[in-house]
């Protein structure tokens, strides 16, 4: 049986890493693991509430994080979704829908570019 209570539970624990990580972006991006900013970006955008938010820590992520792993690939198709998202968001249409889609296109084209490489081939 699922306990009622995991929705609310969920948000609150969400709620708390947002705090951690964009209380003080700095700090929380060199006390975190790339791994568990990822997973908290990745996370966010499942609940269909917090695209805000995942993309400010992406954004921070990019500034801060230099190491093109599998961590970086995993942020950059993330940042993908949160760009291809905005299309609904913001009901683009014509010339600006395009322009999102490629925008979210080249997120993606640079995820498989670095996993492409074959240094990273084992890897990915």
């Amino acid at each position: 049986m699922e306990d009622e209570t995991f929705v609310t539970k969920c948000n609150a624990c969400m709620d708390e890493a947002e705090k951690i990580i964009l209380g003080n972006p700095r700090e929380s991006l060199f006390g975190l693991s790339p791994e568990v900013v990822v997973m908290y970006i990745e996370v966010a955008l499942l609940t269909n509430r917090r695209d805000e938010s995942a993309s400010r820590v992406t954004d921070i992520f990019f500034q801060r994080i230099q190491q093109q792993d599998q961590f970086f690939c995993r942020a950059l198709l993330a940042k993908a979704s949160i760009e291809e998202r905005k299309i609904k968001q913001k009901e683009l249409k014509g010339d600006e829908n395009y322009n999102q889609v490629n925008l979210a296109f080249d997120y993606v084209k640079r995820a498989i570019e670095l996993a492409a490489k074959a240094e990273n081939k084992a890897k990915y």
